[in-house]
């Protein structure tokens, strides 16, 4: 039996394009949905680079002290070998795995959030100097100072601790550690009257090596053309991003009033743009990727806030402290999502968020409490641990 239908080519077509029609709409919404439900989750770069951090409004949050980790620090008293120096550098992976290392090379490690001591750097009534520490990609820390032997890099994973051995120098006043890749550091020391004493170091497959100007080109930031540029030397890279790929590094170049945003590729560092626009009181650095390409957000002293697009003009924005809270204005940390969201934090505490082409300050800092913070950490999720002399404080 034949079934008949009154059903037209006409009307066919109609349906058929009607049902098109729906999926595209459910192709549509499925990616509205993961685009819009997604874009205040933090996006990660390699080790302790953040690219984009969580969305959060803080509100509600608040500067706790933390009395267990002032409890950890008590047990090193017992070993008369080790000395208890003022708590120096925070860093960290998130918010449940950070170290806290102070002036001696004394390690304080927050696992799962677990306290522990992890022991010094070096032994021995001076210890080590620390200058700067960085959180590796598997967990463990690098540090970076001085110490009376001459072991000048540390790192501290849970196979136990590596030290090597990098150039003495009495008059070390800063250091940088950048992470490029798993078996990639740089190191780079400044020191000596006239920065004669500045040296750059390179730790690749857990060999050290000093990188010198008159053997190495690498020395030298390198123009686009590939030529070394004598003005622009390794050690005075302050801060470094390294995005998802291993190696595919970025990085923030200051001496003085002049800057530099660099890019590492096969070895070299190379210029990307220069600054000259307030580089001179930058104190934290946050590269990040939006829909308008690679940007970097940086901030210093006296609430200057610089916001720079690469290839772009810098923008200058300062915190106006003046009709909210009593504030340091001296801005130590920088967070965000994209160049026109962000947070900054003084060392006081107060954080205050860039939105809507406006400041709004989000946390009142502890400047009452005659309370300052020498060094921060924020995690992917937007949690600040922070550190005085002899403390550490959260803002969750």
């Amino acid at each position: 039996m034949t079934l008949k239908t009154n059903e037209s080519p006409a009307f066919l077509g109609h349906l058929i394009r009607g049902i098109v029609l729906v999926a595209i709409l459910l192709v549509v919404a499925a990616v509205l949905w993961f685009v819009l439900g997604h874009q205040g989750d933090p996006r990660l770069g390699y080790a302790d680079s953040v690219v984009r951090y969580a969305d959060r409004s803080y509100e509600g949050s608040a500067w706790v002290e933390l009395r267990e980790a002032a409890a950890i620090r008590s047990m090193i008293t017992s070993d008369d070998r080790v000395r208890i120096g003022k708590l120096a550098v925070v860093t960290g992976i998130d918010r449940d795995n950070l170290w806290v290392v102070d002036k001696v090379g004394n390690l304080f490690r927050l696992k799962d959030g677990h306290w522990t001591y992890n022991g010094p750097t070096a032994r021995g009534k001076r210890g080590m100097r620390v200058l700067t520490a960085r959180a590796t990609a598997d967990g463990g820390v690098v540090v970076g100072g001085k110490s009376r032997k001459g072991q000048g890099l540390a790192i501290w994973r849970d196979t136990g601790l590596q030290t090597f051995e990098t150039a003495r120098s009495g008059g070390l006043r800063s250091g940088h550690i950048h992470l490029l890749a798993d078996d990639y550091i740089h190191y780079f020391t400044i020191a000596g009257a006239g920065n004669a004493g500045t040296q750059a170091y390179s730790l690749i497959s857990g060999r050290i090596e000093q990188i010198e100007p008159q053997k190495n080109r690498a020395f030298f930031v390198h123009t686009p053309d590939n030529v070394p540029d004598k003005d622009l030397r390794l050690p005075y890279i302050r801060a470094t991003a390294t995005f998802e790929s291993p190696t595919e590094a970025y990085g923030f170049w200051r001496y003085r009033d002049k800057g530099a945003v660099l890019y590492f590729q096969n070895g070299t560092w190379i210029l990307i743009d220069e600054l000259s626009r307030g580089v001179a009181t930058v104190r934290s650095i946050w590269f990040g990727e939006d829909e308008g390409g690679l940007f970097m957000i940086a901030a210093g002293i006296g609430g200057l806030v610089l916001s720079h697009p690469f290839g772009g003009t810098t923008i200058e924005r300062f915190v106006n402290t003046r009709l909210q809270v009593p504030t340091t204005a001296d801005l130590i940390t920088v967070w965000g999502i994209d160049r026109n969201n962000f947070w900054v934090m003084d060392s006081s505490g107060t954080v205050s968020r860039w939105y809507d082409n406006t400041w709004r300050t989000v946390i009142r800092g502890l400047y009452d409490q005659d309370v300052i913070f020498r060094d921060a950490y924020v995690a992917p999720n937007g949690t600040v641990h922070a550190i005085t002399e002899d403390s550490i404080y959260v803002l969750d």
